[in-house]
């Protein structure tokens, strides 16, 4: 019975001990340490990877917010675009009136002109020849988006008519005198 009760006895002990191993009871200070130390460097290293994710995610940001441009900028580019281009000489004139005028004068000119062809379109739809629905017409004048394009007449008025282009959601309205037939322009 004696071998019976010390390989019960062993077996109890190495009980125990496995049982204060599992507890930390087994571990010398220094590895309890080294432990610690390990743990603290991964978890600096996390937060350093995370802080230069950060920062770099911020650069980015602010780079893309540095080449922005306000959105009142951006309309006035978009609307510069749209605008016709000048013919060399007109180009000369502008820049000698934007140079040597204030606003104030520039401004009291563009209404001058705009009135001045206001008034010619009018006088020239009220002289021009009878365009009728259905006609096929080209624009030679208004908005410069226009200009150049064919379109079908969908309603006139005395001096105005509503023009059918194609890529264009509504009819453009457009004043006779700005408008051309297309049968009158290939006869010329």
């Amino acid at each position: 019975m004696t071998t019976n009760s010390s390989t019960i006895d062993a077996l109890i002990e190495n009980a125990e001990s496995n049982k204060s191993l599992r507890r930390g009871a087994g571990l010398v200070d220094e590895d309890k340490e080294n432990a610690r130390a390990e743990r603290k460097a991964k978890k600096a290293a996390k937060e350093q990877e995370l802080a230069e994710k950060r920062a770099a995610k911020r650069a980015k940001r602010e780079q893309k917010n540095s080449d922005k441009k306000p959105a009142h900028i951006h309309k006035l580019d978009k609307a510069k675009a749209k605008l016709a281009p000048l013919s060399n000489d007109l180009q000369s004139i502008y820049t000698e009136i934007v140079a040597a005028a204030s606003n104030a004068d520039i401004a009291v000119l563009v209404q001058h002109l705009q009135f001045n062809l206001r008034n010619a379109a009018t006088l020239g739809s009220l002289k021009g020849s009878t365009l009728n629905a259905g006609d096929t017409v080209k624009v030679i004048g208004g908005d410069a988006k226009y200009i150049g394009k064919v379109g079908t007449i969908e309603k006139t008025k005395r001096i105005h008519a509503y023009v059918i282009i194609e890529g264009v959601k509504r009819p453009v309205y457009a004043f006779v005198s700005d408008l051309e037939l297309v049968e009158a322009a290939l006869n010329a």
